[in-house]
């Protein structure tokens, strides 16, 4: 007989539209590993040991395709001055939007190691990829351009923005698309096999499609353009089936 193929190509497999073993298939669990070191998840997001161990432990007890070295979206807000919050009953979320309109004239992209959070996933990133080699695929995470103001403003100062000043509008977004090209890289530097790009203000339900198509798919392009390695595209929890085409 002859010995099951690994994760790593299974998903090539499927990637190339060829039938193999099995459907690949991949639960992001991020807050699960801590139920399963009984450790609060304040104490787990705050070690890069604990959430490795963490992934280690789903991806035998799931028994699925790949792992995440993702801890949260709000950590892509610490560069530019804003809290992670954690909490003890649910994941973490960011604090008050640490930008202004004002703020923004002369802001310059930062880089994304000046978070603890998203150096935290780096740590993990290549824990995993020490752990588990080229057998397992590991999926970084990032906010694209267009989607990464509803917490670096607050949605509602974002949409404001986008009417009442499109030219800091247009300079948020490309600092926003350099800093995100730079996180991806880093992701990919550290061991990530791909970043998923999580876009909700894609989808026609938060964005009229044609204001989309006018901004934010042209950031996104551009962005993924400076990435050095594969991308995935999601609108996260929102509806994409109107944009899937254009995406």
């Amino acid at each position: 007989m002859s010995a099951a193929p690994t994760a790593a190509a299974r998903l090539d497999t499927a990637l190339q539209h060829q039938e193999g073993d099995r459907v690949p298939f991949f639960l992001p669990a991020t807050m699960h590993g801590a139920k399963l070191l009984d450790v609060p998840l304040p104490t787990y997001f705050g070690s890069a040991e604990l959430v490795t161990h963490g992934q280690l432990r789903l991806l035998d007890r799931l028994g699925h395709d790949a792992v995440t070295c993702f801890l949260c979206a709000a950590g892509e807000v610490e560069p530019f001055g804003g809290k992670v919050l954690l909490y003890e009953d649910g994941p973490p979320n960011a604090g008050p939007p640490p930008l202004r309109a004002a703020d923004l004239e002369g802001l310059e992209p930062p880089d994304p190691r000046a978070s603890p959070v998203l150096c935290r996933s780096l740590e993990v990133a290549r824990a995993l990829r020490r752990q588990l080699g080229p057998y397992v695929p590991i999926l970084g995470g990032a906010v694209a351009p267009f989607s990464l103001p509803a917490m670096q403003l607050g949605l509602g100062r974002w949409f404001e923005l986008l009417d009442e000043a499109p030219s800091l509008s247009e300079h948020l977004l490309a600092v926003n698309e350099t800093f995100c090209a730079a996180w991806s890289n880093a992701l990919l530097e550290a061991g990530a096999s791909a970043v998923a790009l999580a876009d909700p203000l894609a989808s026609p339900i938060m964005v009229p499609r044609a204001r989309y198509l006018a901004l934010g798919l042209p950031a996104l392009r551009r962005t993924i353009s400076a990435i050095r390695g594969p991308v995935a595209v999601s609108t996260a929890s929102a509806p994409c089936a109107q944009v899937a085409a254009d995406l």
